[in-house]
């Protein structure tokens, strides 16, 4: 069954355009991680165009991990699959190409580690090569951050078919009710960083891009399917998040916004309903042609 889902959604124009934007924004992102520091100086270059264009880059671009989970939650809920099935497909298609370049490092660093001539490794003692290894494998060093993604992407699978399982008997506004109080952890948890008097802690991301993604493709809500709202939005978010981490940012630390924000969520959500409903820009232009010809 889970072939078939694929198969089913992959003429679906507006589901590969999201996917390649995703795939931009995160190399975007990964730009900026790398150049961040060697891009940002001083105090006094908070206020230039340079400044403000790293902004750009390490904010609104980042939302490509949130974008890769709501295509997930907008392609694999809501279809009746074999929770076996759909697990060994989906872990297996992550599992093995992380264990692959995870074992090829490995063995790359206990060859080099063998050499005494490379000054980097030399210094390394058994036992913190050990810790090392394992800090990479789990996405603790700052060099192999990426493994990150591999057990985030991981949770969410082991979770979906009990979610999948919800959505198959609710109505889309009981999926309102739960996106409601995660936007609450969006709020609290990732942009204010406090802590919400109530423990929300089962509706914290990413489980909520997933439903969201299905929310979005499914609802009838005319302001969630109207692409000039959402463009309006899209552009008025990124310039608040743009103005923000400028105000925010210090001498010492270039501010940048969680992944899991309040406005990258929102930015998410518009960028998701524009794509969508894309088509609409294009039969208002139609229509004002056909006018203009019958015109003359």
């Amino acid at each position: 069954m889970d072939s078939n889902i694929d198969k089913n959604n992959k003429h679906i124009f507006y589901f590969d355009a999201l996917r390649a934007l995703a795939i931009l924004c995160v190399i975007t992102i990964h730009v900026f991680m790398i150049t961040k520091n060697n891009l940002f100086f001083s105090r006094y270059s908070i206020h230039s165009i340079h400044f403000i264009l790293l902004q750009l880059m390490g904010n609104p671009f980042g939302v490509g991990v949130d974008i890769f989970l709501m295509l997930s939650g907008a392609l694999l809920l809501g279809r009746k699959w074999d929770i076996k099935d759909f697990l060994s497909k989906r872990i297996t298609r992550i599992t093995y190409p992380f264990f692959f370049w995870n074992v090829l490092f490995i063995a790359l660093i206990i060859i080099l580690f063998s050499n005494s001539d490379i000054t980097i490794i030399k210094n390394f003692h058994s036992t913190n090569l050990i810790s090392f290894l394992i800090n990479t494998v789990q996405g603790k060093e700052i060099e192999f951050c990426h493994n990150w993604y591999f057990w985030m992407i991981f949770g969410v699978y082991l979770i979906l078919p009990i979610f999948n399982k919800w959505i198959l008997n609710s109505d889309l506004k009981e999926l309102e009710y739960f996106l409601s109080i995660w936007l609450i952890t969006c709020l609290f948890n990732f942009t204010l960083e406090k802590s919400f008097p109530v423990d929300l802690s089962y509706f914290t991301s990413p489980i909520g891009f997933v439903i969201l993604g299905y929310y979005l493709r499914h609802t009838k809500r005319k302001v969630l399917n109207n692409p000039y709202i959402a463009l309006i939005i899209l552009i008025i978010t990124s310039i608040i998040m743009v103005y923000l981490s400028i105000i925010l940012t210090t001498p010492d630390k270039l501010y940048n916004f969680n992944k899991y924000s309040i406005f990258t969520t929102i930015i998410g959500a518009s960028l998701f309903i524009l794509f969508k409903n894309y088509y609409k820009f294009q039969i208002k232009f139609e229509q004002k042609k056909l006018e203009s010809s019958h015109h003359y």
